[in-house]
């Protein structure tokens, strides 16, 4: 029991580490783009790939609540 409860903390830690990365990159994205700037394929890899990460971790956290 105990144990199941510290995964479920790291767990929960990992997933507000990955929200909070998601939220600096979306707020940097929507000043660049207010300003008129454009992205670098660097960038838009980026956005891709936390796009990929965050459709992941809905899909993990949905199966673990049925």
């Amino acid at each position: 029991m105990m144990h199941s409860a510290v995964l479920l903390k790291a767990e929960v830690k990992a997933l507000q580490a990955a929200n909070e990365q998601k939220k600096r990159r979306e707020r940097k994205r929507k000043r660049r783009i207010m300003q008129g700037g454009s992205l670098s394929i660097q960038e838009g890899e980026d956005i891709l790939h936390s796009a990929e990460v965050e459709a992941q971790v809905r899909t993990e956290v949905a199966s673990e609540g049925s």
